[in-house]
């Protein structure tokens, strides 16, 4: 984690939240953010800053996210989500979430603004996408999770995303091959095995290319 801000880190935060109707001592120190249950059956829960997504309020009405942290409307939430991921195998990640609630609303505005003031310092995070969907790839499921899984998180992180509904062989190569990606951070795909190797090879491609 790269961070242009480092006294940011340094910041100790300390207080305790209601966490699925439980009391939680909730504190976040050197990176890592931890809620530990104050009464029997005592639990503790660890999570590093990086696999936070997004830090965001919470109407208390219908339990939705709302809100962007910056936009002044802060002031009497109660209730704010941690939206983060865990690594349940080597290559598998599963999103979650918590919700902490607070009758003080101030309490609620200070952890809100600090975490998102920290998660924007995190320079490695990309910011915009090009993203390619294979309909007919992965055994046609592709359109399906992109809409029920990879774009809900995109929203979540605040990601902006290029989508590409593919609609023909090496359609995918060709854009890659022929558009300016300078403002992209990264290129996703969603399809199967056929997808992965045809945009692999536009990349390897097109790197070749551009370096003589």
């Amino acid at each position: 984690m790269e961070s242009s801000n480092d006294s940011i880190w340094d910041i100790v935060l300390l207080n305790t939240f209601i966490i699925s109707k439980k009391k939680f001592k909730v504190y976040f120190h050197r990176k890592t953010l931890i809620w530990e249950r104050e009464t029997p059956p005592h639990s503790r829960t660890s999570l590093p800053v990086n696999d936070i997504i997004a830090v965001k309020y919470l109407h208390n009405s219908d339990q939705s996210c709302c809100c962007n942290v910056d936009n002044g409307l802060d002031s009497t939430h109660q209730v704010f989500t941690v939206h983060f991921v865990v690594q349940e195998k080597q290559n598998q990640w599963k999103y979650k979430r918590v919700d902490l609630e607070s009758s003080d609303h101030r309490q609620v505005t200070t952890w809100v603004t600090t975490l998102d003031s920290m998660l924007t310092e995190l320079k490695h995070r990309p910011k915009h996408l090009l993203m390619f969907v294979n309909p007919f790839g992965g055994r046609k499921r592709g359109l399906r999770i992109y809409k029920e899984v990879v774009k809900p998180l995109m929203d979540i992180a605040g990601v902006k995303v290029d989508l590409t509904i593919t609609q023909r062989s090496n359609h995918a190569r060709d854009i890659l091959l022929e558009d300016n990606l300078t403002e992209y951070d990264g290129v996703v795909c969603v399809g199967g095995d056929g997808t992965f190797s045809e945009i692999m090879n536009g990349l390897i491609t097109r790197t070749a290319r551009d370096n003589g």
